[in-house]
């Protein structure tokens, strides 16, 4: 019977870790997508993990867990106290059924980035913690909005997700 663990790994080594503890005799879950990104003019396809800095080691009764915190780009494995964590087998079932044989989920997109406020508009905040206060939008990146608030007849830039604006009419403005 396999017993699966959760092993931690150096940023942006999932897949190294995920290779060297198979060159290693172990079985790893690491699940991943395919992405793309634009930079600069450039278009690139990578693969990003779907739970960065985490994959999925499976040992036999006669492995032991000192060859996997020693194995390249993995931290550590997790731990509760002093004992390792152990993912029960539903779990890992479920895990098995996201991707195919090598671990590449299929049909995950990233949220487009939509620019929702032009420079200069008028938003109101409907959430969090500036509720009710109107301010004039600086940029909108599309993952998050800087817009200039007025608090305590001060001029503050704030940093705001777009979920929590919503653009007023000029004519409503009292």
């Amino acid at each position: 019977m396999m017993a699966w663990y959760i092993a931690y790994c150096n940023a942006r080594a999932e897949a190294a870790a995920a290779a060297r503890l198979t060159e290693l005799g172990f079985q790893t879950l690491y699940l991943h997508y395919a992405a793309t990104t634009r930079h600069a003019r450039k278009t690139r396809h990578v693969i990003r993990p779907l739970y960065p800095r985490y994959i999925f080691v499976g040992l036999s009764p006669t492995q032991g867990l000192y060859s996997v915190n020693s194995a390249q780009g993995v931290s550590q494995v997790l731990k509760v106290g002093e004992a390792p964590v152990e993912v029960p087998a539903a779990v890992m079932g479920e895990l098995f059924a996201k991707g195919d044989a090598a671990g590449l989920v299929s049909g995950i997109d990233e949220p487009a980035k939509r620019r929702l406020f032009k420079t200069r508009q008028r938003i109101r905040v409907d959430i969090g913690p500036f509720l009710g206060f109107i301010g004039q939008v600086e940029s909108d990146s599309g993952k998050e909005v800087r817009v200039w608030l007025e608090i305590l007849k001060r001029r503050t830039l704030v940093t705001l997700g777009p979920e929590g604006l919503s653009p007023i009419d000029a004519a409503r403005l009292p």
